[in-house]
């Protein structure tokens, strides 16, 4: 399987795409970015080269090169938060089946998963900061959560112990779409310029990333238990 190769590659330190020799490095050093907001790779003299838009494309391919490279958990490790985020991102495939009266059916593939691991392990920095963001960044084309939707018009529901610590974790992520610059020069197309001033919902409880279509529903709301 495509993960698992991924995986091992990025135990060696490197990921390589699918048919390609060279390798990208979890972590973007090379990347730098440009007074105008676009990313390009140190050396080189254009923007947005064959190894930025290889890198982008692995970052939106995997949650562990996305958390670690783009988002800066240094201290992630493949062993352990690897195989974390192949576990959030990997799901069975609808199951097609005839009943007893001769009727197809398509029972769909269940998303509904459980993890258990030790405190102070970095379950919050991958499972409510790292992977509601990954979500919004995914291409329309390559959707690894739902396929053939855009990223960017998903709606998440961000539910904490308490609502204080949902939004805790809320106001992390907006922090990261208002001063991440390497978030900003790869997506340009979901983050705002200035958040606070262009979306209409960006606050405690709600945030609204830019898309192309206009409603009212919010791409991240955050919410205590019981809060709904």
């Amino acid at each position: 399987m495509r993960t698992e190769n991924l995986l091992s590659q990025l135990r060696e330190g490197t990921a390589r795409s699918d048919g390609d020799n060279e390798h990208v490095e979890p972590d973007p050093g090379e990347i730098v970015v440009q007074p105008n907001g676009q990313p390009r790779q140190a050396g080189a003299t254009l923007s947005n080269g064959e190894y930025v838009n290889k890198y982008r494309t692995e970052a939106e391919r995997s949650l562990y090169v996305f958390a670690k490279g783009i988002l800066g958990f240094k201290l992630l490790t493949p062993e352990l938060h690897g195989e974390l985020c192949e576990f959030l991102t990997t799901f069975p495939p609808d199951q097609h089946f005839t009943n007893l009266y001769g009727e197809r059916i398509i029972q769909p593939a269940r998303y509904r998963k459980m993890c258990l691991i030790p405190k102070d392990h970095y379950k919050t920095s991958v499972a409510s900061l790292s992977l509601p963001m990954h979500m919004l960044m995914q291409p329309k084309d390559a959707n690894i959560y739902l396929p053939g939707a855009m990223g960017n018009e998903t709606k998440i529901l961000l539910v904490g112990e308490t609502e204080d610590l949902a939004s805790k974790n809320l106001r992390w992520i907006e922090g990261q779409f208002e001063n991440n610059t390497r978030l900003k020069a790869f997506w340009p197309d979901v983050c705002w310029d200035n958040p606070r001033a262009q979306a209409k919902k960006w606050n405690e409880s709600r945030m609204i990333v830019r898309r192309s279509r206009d409603y009212p529903d919010e791409s991240i709301r955050a919410l205590g238990v019981g809060g709904a």
